[in-house]
């Protein structure tokens, strides 16, 4: 509506703004309702493959891996304003990144390794502008089943298991995380052990 549409209904329901009067004549009006007016175009390729080897004396052997690995990520706020191209910087995705896998199983023993891959990317949100290197931890899981099929299983998690501090990135704290790391990427508590018992977490410490 027109400017002077918009005055005449504002005039109409309140004389005050904030306690105050309303200027004579209007001269700005802001429009504070959440629209969905983004873009995003993206590209990539999401991928997962798994191998099991089974053999009578040496047991069940396992390999997998999953990940993703992107070639475009832009945006634009509005659908006039300019798409920029934010692929691999900082709380956008990453070009690529993967976690690989590898178990065996023997009788009632079962051991698991996971491999993360972060690739580097670009904190645009420090001047000068900073690049996060990219960042790679191990999770490691036993597992042993007492009394047979049925029975009950005790696994030991070590997640990020020799400790990898993770990479630091120049921004601030904030009401989400941060100060030195990226909280959308990396936990900075390092290695957790937990214990558990048919699938739950019995006891956590670090």
């Amino acid at each position: 509506p027109s400017a002077a549409l918009l005055a005449q209904q504002l005039a109409e329901v309140s004389n005050t703004v904030n306690g105050g009067t309303i200027p004579n004549p209007l001269t700005l009006f802001v429009d504070g309702r959440n629209k969905n007016l983004a873009t995003t175009i993206a590209e990539g390729v999401d991928f997962q493959g798994n191998y099991r080897l089974s053999t009578e004396t040496r047991g069940d052997f396992s390999l997998g891996v999953n990940g993703t690995y992107f070639t475009k990520y832009r945006t634009a706020i509005t659908t006039s304003a300019p798409v920029l191209n934010q692929l691999n910087t900082i709380f956008n995705p990453l070009r690529f990144k993967a976690r690989a896998s590898a178990g065996w199983t023997g009788g009632p023993v079962q051991l698991n390794a996971f491999v993360n891959y972060l690739n580097s990317y670009t904190n645009n949100l420090a001047t000068p502008v900073q690049k996060v290197d990219a960042y790679t931890s191990v999770d490691l899981r036993a597992a042993y089943r007492f009394g047979g099929e049925k029975g009950l299983v005790v696994a030991v998690d070590a997640r990020n298991a020799f400790d990898e501090p993770p990479p630091f990135v120049n921004i601030a704290q904030s009401a989400n995380g941060g100060g030195g790391f990226d909280p959308t990427l990396t936990n900075p508590v390092g290695r957790i052990i937990g214990i558990h018992e048919r699938d739950e977490i019995v006891r956590v410490r670090e």
